[in-house]
């Protein structure tokens, strides 16, 4: 089918390029309806008065057009063409005109379809300086690739993300943003020019692949983020329905790229209305999702806002249902931007309170791995240490009641005597084990109150006087004058109770007990001297990390808990005070501490 058409203004007149009108658009009807298997030829006649002399010539997306200029070489361009074959490495058709100032042309275009998608039913021609043909080329590469970096570094910011919590949801997020990034580099002409130049076909059918491909992992996303499958179980059904959807119209553009089958208008109104009912559906599970107190679906709906609507107007665009203008082609760009951003802040969130409930889960991990060692501590006490002692009560009453009239007094006083030592040791082992437990458990302590440290001294002195007696002991006080200290009296009285046992328990028969407190600037040191086995540094240092140690036998064979040095520590650190052991093995130690006296 051959047409012949004389490109004219309407009043019939010569096309004339004025300095005033250098640039110009015409519009031109083909046909009612143009075959995409024909061949469409155009003639203009040009007159140049304006002071320009070399212009480019701008088609639509035609499969294959040629220009003819008289004493020139024809000039190749169209969709169908690879890059390096185009009169103009440029992603639509594009011809170079020579127009000599003051000169009429007379040119010959040649127009083919081949696809319906590449038969346009108008040919706007546009003519322009080449100046301002490539400034505003430059101003496309500027905005458009300012917006792929964007688009980049945030997509590589959240791999990062994702790469140190591995959580899914950073994952769907980044492939949602190459998509996007994809298909805005396609739609304004990176794909060809930078992506695949040699790859036309391609570039036609990519949209086909990228954008249900992006649409699918959108939806992956908005599962992932949202918890739809356990939130709202309903809304997820649709959200999977969808995905299936998605990915058969993958699968048709890949058989459509595969078998060269024009079904790209098809495929661009099948594409179009699932992107609107995408974005749609989004929206309203991200505000259902936030009704149901899902606090980071607030995030999700402010993001999808504006990218919502300016998806559903670019896509009315693409459609032919709305107009071209800054809105509808730019609008989605800014949602984008806007989303990324919004989207990357409600992630970071998300990842700050995974950080603080992944640092609770630890706490609370070793918190309970802490209390199993309690619980195990307990009952190995209470296995060991108390059953013996109650066999001995039990043997001493059994005695005392089956032989009481065999027994002299003095047999029975000395029973009676060792009754009341082993119940002594039986209430200050029950006492530590209770204020350790306490102090494991216990979130906060009584205040400081003034504690007049000579006479606590001096009655817990004598509270211990008969137990060092059993072992002829000789115990000390070296308090030269009133002192007051600052701390609480039921941690401090345990601490002084706790060291004067140790000391008496691992001294030697016949030995001495000192117990000294002297004033130093703003402090009272109470040390504790006794002549006994010492320590290790293996204890010492194990008392020192406030590590509860095995239970040793006094000199006597008394028992312990292996508790009273490590709650003692952390009583006089609670206290505000210090802890120093001096200590050689096999001569004794010396158990030093400090406490503020204002």
């Amino acid at each position: 089918m051959l047409l012949l058409f004389q490109l004219n203004l309407a009043l019939g007149q010569a096309v004339v390029l004025t300095p005033e009108q250098p640039q110009q658009t015409y519009a031109v009807p083909l046909s009612a309806r143009p075959l995409k298997n024909s061949t469409y030829h155009l003639t203009l006649t040009l007159t140049n008065r304006s002071p320009y002399q070399e212009f480019r010539l701008l088609l639509p997306r035609w499969g294959m057009a040629s220009l003819q200029v008289p004493g020139q070489t024809i000039q190749q361009a169209g969709s169908l063409l690879v890059l390096s074959k185009r009169a103009v490495p440029s992603f639509q058709p594009v011809f170079r005109l020579f127009i000599p100032t003051g000169r009429t042309i007379t040119c010959q275009l040649r127009l083919q379809g081949h696809y319906d998608l590449l038969t346009p039913e108008y040919t706007q021609a546009t003519l322009m300086p080449t100046e301002a043909f490539y400034r505003q080329d430059r101003q496309r590469l500027i905005t458009q690739g300012l917006f792929l970096g964007a688009v980049l570094v945030m997509a590589l910011y959240n791999l990062l993300i994702y790469w140190l919590v591995r959580d899914v949801s950073y994952l769907w997020f980044v492939f949602s943003i190459i998509g996007i990034g994809l298909y805005i580099g396609f739609y304004y002409g990176f794909g060809i020019e930078l992506f695949w130049p040699g790859a036309p076909r391609w570039d036609l059918y990519c949209f086909a692949i990228i954008v249900p491909g992006t649409n699918f992992v959108r939806l992956a996303f908005t599962r992932s983020y949202l918890h739809t499958a356990t939130l709202l179980p309903g809304w997820d059904r649709w959200l999977r329905v969808l995905m299936v959807v998605e990915s058969v119209v993958v699968a048709t553009g890949l058989v459509a790229y595969g078998l060269d089958a024009d079904w790209l208008n098809t495929l661009i109104l099948v594409v179009g209305i699932l992107g609107v009912l995408i974005f749609a559906l989004m929206f309203i599970v991200g505000i259902v999702a936030y009704r149901r107190d899902f606090e980071p679906a607030k995030y999700f709906v402010l993001a999808s806002a504006l990218l919502v609507l300016g998806g559903i107007l670019f896509i009315s665009r693409e459609l032919g249902i709305m107009p071209t203008n800054f809105l509808t082609r730019y609008a989605v760009q800014y949602g984008v931007l806007v989303q990324v951003v919004v989207f990357s802040l409600g992630l970071g969130s998300r990842l700050n309170r995974a950080q603080v409930e992944l640092t609770q889960q630890q706490a609370e991990k070793e918190r309970q791995t802490e209390l199993n060692r309690l619980k195990d501590k307990l009952l190995s006490v209470i296995s060991h240490d108390l059953r013996s002692p109650l066999a001995s009560f039990d043997s001493l009453f059994t005695l005392l009641s089956d032989h009481y009239d065999k027994l002299s007094s003095d047999e029975i006083a000395k029973l009676i005597a060792r009754a009341r030592l082993n119940l002594e040791q039986q209430k200050s082992l029950i006492d530590n084990l209770l204020q350790w437990a306490k102090s494991q458990w216990a979130t906060r302590q009584n205040g400081p109150e003034t504690v007049p440290l000579t006479r606590l001294i001096e009655r817990i002195v004598a509270l211990h006087q008969l137990s060092a007696e059993q072992k002829q002991l000789t115990i000390s006080s070296r308090v030269h004058q009133e002192l007051n200290v600052q701390a609480d009296r039921n941690q401090l009285e345990f601490v002084l109770r706790n060291l004067l046992q140790n000391a008496i328990k691992f001294s030697h028969l016949g030995g001495q007990v000192i117990v000294m407190a002297t004033a130093r600037p703003g402090v009272a040191e109470i040390s504790i001297m006794d002549q006994g086995v010492g320590l290790t540094a293996d204890q010492t240092q194990a008392i020192m990390r406030g590590e509860a140690g095995r239970s040793t036998k006094g000199t006597a064979g008394e028992k312990g808990t292996g508790l009273g040095l490590a709650v003692c520590r952390e009583f006089i650190e609670k206290n505000g005070g210090t802890l120093r052991i001096e200590t050689v093995p096999g001569q004794g130690t010396t158990v030093a501490f400090t406490l503020p006296t204002r």
